[in-house]
């Protein structure tokens, strides 16, 4: 094998080197990317749960306090000697 045949097969060796680096690291970024979308959508819905959760405790205790007021309106304004049955 001549010099420059060497010197050939020692360059294309590198340069597939090189790509299999290029390629690894692409598909390196890619997951990392992929998980830190992944990450932030999970976060987001975790978020929109804690937000409908507490929206609904609210609303039950806004139900309890107008059923309470209800209830207190019509006690007071019943006929004397009416009874709750």
């Amino acid at each position: 094998m001549s010099e420059y045949e060497v010197a050939s097969l020692g360059l294309r060796q590198a340069a597939l080197t090189a790509t299999y680096w290029q390629t690894g690291i692409s598909a390196g970024l890619g997951l990392l990317t992929l998980a830190v979308s992944s990450g932030l959508v999970l976060y987001g819905f975790r978020l929109m749960r804690r937000g409908t959760e507490q929206r609904a405790r609210e609303a039950d205790q806004r139900h309890t306090e107008a059923m309470t007021a209800l209830r207190t309106l019509i006690e007071r304004t019943a006929p004397p000697g009416a009874s709750d049955s």
